[in-house]
């Protein structure tokens, strides 16, 4: 141990303020920077020169900020590199020239694969926060965390998937959603990129100009929350977020103030939990901001929660309070409780359903307009003003309801209608019956389903037939919602509600079904909803087809098969592409393969239904283009909720 070690141990341990004067002054620890660089009580050290720096002369600040460097470039371990950074972080504006210094020494460790992976973690944090205030740093950054590979350590995935999404959410760099997403694939990282994933979407939703993009933000925000649960059993912050996102998606479509009373349910306790996260001392600075965007967050949410009853109510008996403490507050969610310094996405959202329901309601409109009046000089009166002209335009045009089925994420109802091509002379109450079924079937998928449909429609995009064949597209999407659908409806489903489905589950006896069974059960679901279905099909690719889609001129095959061995992806493919894909010869290059798993008894509970899908492309020889098959597997052997605990019990496992 260093003389210096020992005078700042004696120091500690008897209570005394150490000074610089008891080491020799500025140059007596620059002198031995090497040796203190490496000392578990450098970060001691470097508080004594944050203490120092502020009131120092130009010669002696010139030795402390060589000493600090110093210390920065020699340091490899965890620990002191952590609080170096922290210390550090509080004097960087009296760095000056030498901020870039600390800056390179940043990246540099984070890239080093050789020490310890906290080590680069809390390098990767001095990075961003060294880059916070500088353009030139930020783009080398960004570069820098563009060029993370997912075959790197997990603990440091993790930490670089939360520097990602802080970045692009103060950035906005698309290429960092991308990177994110190719680290939710990386076990031991993929909780944190899914959550950085649902923040980043939410971002998106909150910086949309239209409802559309707002509601197609949100939802993809809500799958990627929901999916970070599912990686990582303790998430309290995706927990709440997800119930913020599915808070504002149920008040934009209307659905009753008792229903999203129940969404937030526990939302209290997972902000408690997160403030108790977010005070824990490993916990970067930085990370602050997010806690404050949690209590904004959720003081919104539970303004939707209070406006909603009162928006179900005839009228209000403190209209003051609903007016000043939910109602404008709502209206102006983006700037009143966000800090925005403009409206977006969740004004989009949320006012459609307020101007609708003022319209509506002479009692609560009348008593927004005598707030106003009374009102003139408070700080939202223009908005208050904003929104009566906005509902008395809506009372002009007699339209008050809430117009979600035009312009959410998912097609208009018009438009649907109008795609059909439903005969005019369908009497109009006929047409209306139609949209308002489509308009309950579509509201009710969840964000689980719609990231899945997104994901698989991505990757086909690459496919010119799915680009340029018009009936083959529309087929082709028509199989593939009811396709997730049936999935997503047989993994809820219970025997008890439908007997039908007894064959997906574990039998007496161990005796396993045929893929006949599955393939009856789609071809039921499927017939009741699409026309043109038909199942065991003589004469196509040479031989029978499962099941049969058609429309306009274009046809597309189901094949359905049962595994007892390998349900990977790739052995699938391997055992059954080349069928599924035979059926392709004659019509579009797109089909799907339905597989019945029944490779292993559920004891572990139902895997998650977005890991139950994939796309693969299959280049057969002397052909250029790909043929697609959409695989999806329906897992058999399951048991029910009770048989799992008693599973658990009898195998000792710890039943939580």
């Amino acid at each position: 141990m260093h003389s210096f070690e020992q005078i700042m141990v004696s120091a500690l341990e008897s209570g005394t303020h150490p000074f610089l004067e008891m080491f020799g002054g500025p140059p007596g620890l620059l002198e031995v920077a090497d040796t203190l660089a490496l000392s578990p009580l450098m970060p001691a050290f470097l508080e004594l020169v944050c203490e120092a720096l502020p009131s120092a002369t130009a010669e002696v600040r010139e030795d402390l900020c060589e000493f600090v460097c110093q210390c920065i470039e020699k340091t490899t371990y965890d620990f002191t590199l952590i609080k170096a950074v922290d210390i550090v972080d509080q004097i960087s504006p009296l760095l000056e020239n030498k901020n870039d210094r600390c800056f390179n020494r940043f990246l540099d460790l984070s890239d080093n694969r050789k020490i310890a992976p906290m080590s680069r973690a809390a390098a990767l944090d001095g990075a961003l926060r060294w880059a916070a205030n500088d353009r030139r740093r930020q783009l080398r950054l960004m570069s820098h965390l563009l060029g993370v590979e997912k075959n790197d350590d997990s603990i440091y995935l993790a930490r670089a998937a939360k520097v990602i999404g802080v970045a692009y959410s103060h950035w906005r760099e698309s290429g960092l959603k991308d990177k994110l997403r190719d680290l939710t694939e990386v076990d031991g990282a993929a909780d944190e990129a899914s959550f950085e994933m649902g923040m980043a979407r939410l971002v998106d939703g909150v910086d949309s100009k239209t409802r559309k993009e707002a509601n197609e933000a949100l939802e993809a925000a809500r799958y990627w929350f929901s999916r970070s649960e599912v990686d990582r059993e303790e998430r309290p912050d995706a927990n709440l977020y997800r119930q913020c996102v599915e808070t504002i998606l149920s008040f934009s479509r209307e659905e009753p103030a008792v229903h999203i009373n129940d969404l937030a349910e526990g939302l209290s306790q997972n902000a408690f939990a997160l403030k108790a996260w977010h005070s824990s001392s490993n916990v970067p600075i930085w990370l602050g901001a997010r806690f404050a965007e949690v209590v904004q967050w959720e003081l919104m949410i539970i303004k939707l929660q209070k406006l909603a009853t009162s928006l179900d109510e005839p009228s209000w008996w403190e209209p003051a309070v609903v007016v000043e403490e939910y109602l404008i507050s709502a209206y102006t969610a983006s700037r009143s409780i966000l800090r925005r310094g403009v409206d977006g996405g969740v004004e989009e959202l949320v006012r459609p359903r307020i101007e609708a329901t003022l319209a509506k309601s002479d009692g609560q409109f009348y008593a927004l307009k005598q707030w106003a009046t009374r009102h003139i000089d408070e700080k939202w009166a223009e908005q208050a003003k904003e929104l009566i002209q906005r509902v008395d335009a809506v009372i002009t045009s007699g339209v008050t309801s809430n117009p979600t089925e035009a312009a959410t994420a998912r097609p208009s109802i018009a438009a649907l209608l109008e795609l059909a091509s439903i005969p005019r002379v369908i009497n109009f109450a006929a047409q209306k019956a139609v949209a308002n079924a489509l308009t309950v079937h579509l509201a009710n998928m969840s964000g689980a389903e719609m990231s899945i449909i997104e994901s698989i429609l991505g990757k086909v995009a690459r496919c010119s037939e799915y680009n340029e064949n018009v009936s083959g597209k529309k087929l082709f999407d028509a199989v593939l919602v009811w396709s997730v659908r049936f999935l997503n409806n047989r993994l809820e489903i219970t025997q008890g509600t439908n007997p039908r489905i007894s064959y997906l589950f574990e039998r007496d006896g161990g005796t396993l079904p045929a893929e006949s069974e599955l393939q009856s059960d789609f071809f039921e679901f499927a017939f009741g909803l699409m026309a043109g279905t038909e199942i065991e099909v003589n004469n196509v690719g040479s031989g029978r087809a499962d099941l049969r889609f058609t429309f306009g001129g274009e046809r597309l095959v189901t094949e359905v098969k049962r595994e007892l061995r390998d349900s990977s992806f790739p052995s699938l493919v391997k055992a059954y592409a080349a069928q599924a894909t035979d059926y392709q010869n004659v019509s579009i290059r797109l089909g799907f393969l339905l597989v019945l798993d029944l490779t292993e008894i559920r004891s572990e509970g139902t895997p998650h239904i977005s890991t139950l899908v994939g796309v693969e492309e299959v280049v057969r020889k002397g052909e250029n283009e790909p043929r697609i098959v959409v695989i999806i597997k329906v897992p058999g052997r399951r048991l029910r909720p009770s048989d799992l605990t008693k599973d658990a019990v009898r195998n000792g496992k710890k039943v939580k």
